[in-house]
């Protein structure tokens, strides 16, 4: 077993905020109002940024210098020990629980009397789980940093291609997402992640690693690496991209026993959720991130797309499709920061409820969060009297842990 060790998050700081954030709920709320509101607005015209589909190949290249990491797995039983990023993540990452399928309202200024917004102010805000970014000192972003590095170190220690395809799988995704968080606290604040630059290269295309002599970005694991040579759609859930619009930060690292419950999960609240698929007229708005996955995980597009939807929809989106079936565009793409105050911190440290070093914008999320689980309750998603925001890791519900993806 292969495992790495890195200098500590300042892990009880970090929960500090998220206890003080939740109290301060507690004193500034008298009620259980309802923290979304319909809007009429389509999806189309929603959002912050993204690309065009005929952005993105529609088949694969020759696979050149990435054929190194083509699968050949050898039957050794080597694993990887990820015991410290699931602490670490358990750590930083919020949960905000599933979709509510409903858009969050639009937000006041932050102060009395101010009509500046700092913080969230996107729809889908309250999808997807968000990380305390805004609360990392420099020690917290090293260690990611440290975690990220480690994990190249071990790619060039040992041949991952050898290793079982659900352990591999596990590397590629823990790899990737560190080093997004790892990148995300060198830049920090940073409000649209996607923007970043490294060397004159965007945040997703830049060159920032070599495994087996092979110079590698984030885009290459996925598109290059992941979608090539594992067919299961799935996987495209796996990876963290930094930004609202992304597949879900899980809050604990991926590992061969855990890997199929957690895509599972994912894919389920992705397709659920607005940033994954919306209606539209006589149409079916979905994410951009479908499109870049679609000539490695959907060749047959775009009945291969249908069919995986299908798989995962709950009633709504269920009906959406039956309606309008493969008549896909994609939608404008959330792309601000998946942290509590979307890369904006407030200038003003102090002015947080009593004093304290919380942003008030980070107090208004985890309020608006709790007022998203009154609705679920509602809903009948989500039962008992008090809920826990910050889940603990729960029993595999899925396929059988040692479920090869291939």
């Amino acid at each position: 077993m292969f495992d790495f060790r890195s200098p500590a998050l300042r892990g009880v700081s970090l929960l500090a905020i998220a206890a003080a954030a939740l109290a301060a709920c507690e004193t500034t709320s008298s009620s259980d109002t309802a923290a979304t509101a319909e809007v009429d607005v389509a999806p189309d015209s929603v959002g912050d940024g993204g690309a065009s589909e005929s952005f993105y190949p529609l088949t694969l290249g020759e696979a050149g210098v990435f054929a190194a990491f083509e699968p050949a797995p050898t039957g050794r039983t080597t694993n990887i020990d990820y015991e410290v990023i699931s602490e670490a993540l358990e750590i930083i990452v919020f949960d905000t629980g599933p979709s509510t399928r409903i858009r969050a309202r639009d937000r006041q200024g932050t102060r009395a009397g101010s009509r500046i917004v700092k913080g969230h102010n996107s729809p889908y805000r309250l999808e997807g789980n968000k990380i305390f970014l805004s609360q990392f000192d420099d020690e917290s972003g090293n260690s990611f940093r440290e975690y990220a590095e480690n994990l190249v170190d071990i790619g060039n220690k040992i041949d991952i291609t050898t290793l079982p395809r659900n352990e591999q799988l596990a590397y590629w995704f823990n790899l990737h997402n560190m080093w997004v968080i790892a990148i995300l606290a060198d830049e920090y604040p940073v409000r649209y992640p996607e923007r970043i630059k490294i060397d004159g290269a965007l945040f997703h295309d830049a060159k920032i690693m070599n495994i087996s002599g092979v110079d590698l970005s984030l885009s290459d694991i996925r598109t290059n690496i992941v979608y090539r040579y594992w067919d299961d759609p799935r996987v495209m859930y796996g990876f963290f991209h930094g930004d609202l619009g992304s597949p879900s930060i899980d809050d604990e690292a991926y590992t061969s026993e855990n890997i199929n419950r957690i895509l599972d999960r994912n894919a389920r609240e992705f397709v659920n959720a607005l940033r994954g698929v919306q209606r539209g007229r006589s149409k079916v708005y979905i994410s951009k991130l479908y499109y870049e996955a679609r000539a490695g995980l959907f060749p047959n597009w775009p009945v291969d797309l249908l069919a995986h939807l299908e798989n995962f929809a709950d009633e709504e989106v269920s009906m959406i499709l039956l309606e309008n079936g493969a008549n896909f565009e994609a939608m404008k793409y959330p792309n601000r920061t998946a942290d509590m105050v979307g890369g904006d911190p407030s200038p003003d440290i102090n002015a947080g409820p009593s004093g304290s070093s919380t942003p008030p914008q980070l107090v208004e999320m985890v309020q608006e969060v709790r007022e998203k689980y009154v609705e679920l309750r509602r809903q009948g998603r989500i039962g008992g009297a008090r809920v826990i925001i910050i889940d603990e890791p729960t029993e595999d519900q899925g396929p059988p842990p040692d479920e090869t993806i291939d």
